[in-house]
């Protein structure tokens, strides 16, 4: 590989991100890491988590990064801070897409609800980002694990995401809400879904905001357009043949797994 940019997640939830990547950085080579052997990091402490993303920028130093993006919001929480510090390369993190969603909804006279894993909802970073963004206190917030789980074990059905809508009802009847901003990579597997649950809320991620903060950093470092880029995926545990046949599916373009 000739420099990749690579994309970290606790599991894969980054493979959302990534998808895009594959389309918009047809040239760049694009190395995938999802420690699969330790998902969920949302439970997890936040000592926890920095020693398991320090581990992982250990393993992928070999390959000399272009750019490393932290493609989950729990890690770039806990860990974006000390790696920007610690190494070389650019370190792009996700930020829920709260300035854009709040921007647009606050005129509908309604709220804003993001939800994310319970280490995202407690961080500093997103009350940093609230007290920035929204002087009007319009956004609430809701650790919603739930749907971390349902990715990881292929459960897109309608069935299992009512039941995550019904439990967030209870604390935040989505009646009162225009806007959903999702927190955490692996919850933009549920995207269109949720649009069709809630076709009068509007559903926003923070994918596009990365991938423009990725080209900004490798500006001037890209690949020649004749390069052709090719993707790899590497988990730190064995993949169900049922994920494999997933990301067959799910990435536009093919890819190399390896496998510890």
């Amino acid at each position: 590989m000739k420099q990749p940019i690579v994309f970290f997640d606790s599991g894969m939830g980054g493979t959302t991100l990534l998808r895009e990547a594959q389309t918009l950085f047809p040239h760049e080579d694009l190395f995938y890491y999802g420690d699969t052997a330790h998902v969920p990091y949302g439970s997890k402490s936040e000592s926890q988590i920095l020693d398991l993303v320090t581990q992982a920028t250990k393993k992928i130093q070999p390959l000399d990064p272009k750019a490393l993006v932290l493609a989950c919001n729990t890690a770039t929480t806990v860990a974006a801070k000390s790696l920007r510090e610690s190494l070389s390369y650019p370190v792009i993190g996700m930020e829920p897409a709260i300035k854009p969603a709040l921007k647009k909804e606050a005129q509908s006279g309604k709220r804003v609800l993001l939800i994310a894993t319970q280490i995202t909802c407690q961080g500093q970073k997103l009350r940093d980002q609230k007290a920035q963004h929204d002087p009007k206190g319009l956004l609430d917030i809701l650790p919603t694990p739930d749907l971390v789980d349902l990715a990881e074990v292929l459960d897109f059905s309608q069935a299992s995401l009512e039941g995550v809508l019904h439990k967030i009802n209870a604390s935040f009847p989505l009646e009162n809400y225009s806007g959903l901003v999702l927190g955490c990579t692996h919850f933009i597997f549920f995207k269109e879904a949720l649009k069709k649950s809630l076709p009068q809320v509007h559903i926003y991620d923070g994918n596009a905001g990365t991938l423009r903060q990725v080209q900004r950093k490798i500006q001037g470092r890209e690949n020649p357009p004749h390069y052709q880029g090719q993707t790899t995926l590497y988990f730190s545990a064995p993949l169900s043949p049922e994920k494999i046949d997933f990301f067959k599916t799910y990435l536009p373009k093919d890819f190399n797994l390896e496998e510890d």
